[in-house]
């Protein structure tokens, strides 16, 4: 059984290179899970998404690989997205657990536009609404 997941897990990372391919795979292999534990969830900014990792454990074999493989490529993409956001804002908190995550959330209205989408994704927060008052 673990043969099985790993080969699975490698053919889904060369997959799931990208966001939108991400999404078709978690479609594909989640569709059914999330239509049980998730069908009155919001689609967007990643509802969906953190539904069905509330619900990893209850979720299929298919499904929850497909997830772990999704998860690790979005974290490594908000890493690249956020880097400089991260060095600048975070660099004296200690990784894991959620600290970068907090430390970029804490400090949203300062990222730039690309990872504070990345952090509304993760977190669900409320997208920041642009002022174009110039103050006039």
């Amino acid at each position: 059984m673990k043969y099985i997941v790993s080969v699975c897990s490698a053919l889904l990372i060369s997959i799931v290179s990208t966001n939108a391919s991400a999404n078709k795979a978690i479609a594909k292999y989640c569709g059914g899970d999330a239509q049980r534990y998730c069908a009155e969830v919001a689609t967007g900014q990643g509802r969906k998404y953190r539904c069905l990792l509330q619900h990893r454990y209850q979720l299929s074999p298919a499904c929850k690989v497909t997830l772990e493989v999704a998860t690790s490529f979005f974290y490594q993409h908000a890493a690249n997205v956020c880097r400089i956001d991260i060095k600048h804002l975070c660099n004296r908190v200690r990784g894991g657990r959620g600290r970068i995550v907090s430390c970029l959330n804490r400090n949203f209205n300062q990222l730039d536009k690309g990872c504070a989408a990345v952090v509304v994704k993760v977190t669900g927060r409320p997208a920041r609404i642009e002022n174009d008052y110039s103050g006039d």
